[in-house]
């Protein structure tokens, strides 16, 4: 006669939890070994990687150091520009003038006993154009630069005041002139002060003060400027006025 056998339910769990203790060590050691292997080669990858990178960026820098040095400067862009600079020769003008506005006609004007010069007449009416200057500069090219000044005269002439080229580039900030240009003949004028001394530098009302400013300032002079004709200045209304204010002026000067 057989009997049944029975396992009591506390021996079974105690059973199974020794089975799942025995088994589990060796699972998570093959797990942590796995995951140090991948880590490691990811380490890996990361140093050549960034190695890779140094070694390109290197060559970069020594290709465009290369480049550089081979590659010759460029001339000055011809792109889009503003104000002066926008035009080619750049262009620039300092014109004079006067507006006269006489109650009689300027060509009977007469001064009983003296025969008058054209250029103490009263002038015309309506605008007149004085000394005029128009200057054009340019670029060369990348080394050379020139500039042209020019006067318009109210005898309808055209004088070269200025004619020059600039080196530019030339090291330690060099830049020599060449040509005709003011510095040259107002030297020849200061050294020609020295040996004969002068009281003033005289000009007239519509020239330019640029030249009389730059002597009088160096050879310590008094500018006197002169209204030269009627009209000149405020008070040089008529002929009388004219040369009672151009004696004041010379004497004003002399003192």
């Amino acid at each position: 006669m057989a009997y049944p056998f029975r396992v009591p339910r506390a021996a079974a769990t105690l059973g199974v939890a020794a089975l799942a203790l025995s088994l589990s060590p060796p699972l998570l050691a093959a797990t942590d070994a796995d995951v140090a292997a991948i880590r490691a080669e990811l380490k890996q990858l990361r140093e050549s990687y960034e190695a890779h990178l140094q070694a390109l960026e290197q060559r970069l820098k020594e290709a465009e150091a290369r480049e550089a040095a081979s590659t010759p400067p460029a001339p000055p862009s011809a792109g889009t520009s503003s104000g002066i600079a926008a035009f080619n020769p750049a262009i620039s003008a300092v014109l004079q003038g006067t507006y006269s506005r006489l109650t009689q006609d300027p060509s009977q004007y007469r001064l009983a006993g003296f025969l008058l010069d054209p250029d103490v007449m009263p002038g015309r009416r309506g605008l007149s154009l004085g000394e005029s200057e128009v200057a054009l500069s340019a670029n060369v090219d990348d080394k050379f630069a020139g500039n042209l000044v020019v006067s318009l005269t109210p005898e309808n002439t055209v004088e070269v005041e200025e004619a020059y080229g600039i080196a530019t580039a030339l090291p330690y900030g060099l830049t020599p002139k060449f040509g005709r240009f003011f510095s040259a003949h107002l030297a020849d004028v200061l050294a020609t002060l020295e040996r004969t001394p002068a009281k003033m530098v005289i000009r007239a009302a519509y020239q330019s003060d640029r030249a009389s400013q730059w002597i009088a300032e160096r050879a310590k002079l008094k500018a006197v400027v002169l209204p030269f004709t009627v009209g000149g200045d405020d008070a040089a209304k008529d002929l009388f006025g004219l040369f009672d204010d151009t004696i004041q002026r010379l004497l004003k000067g002399a003192q």
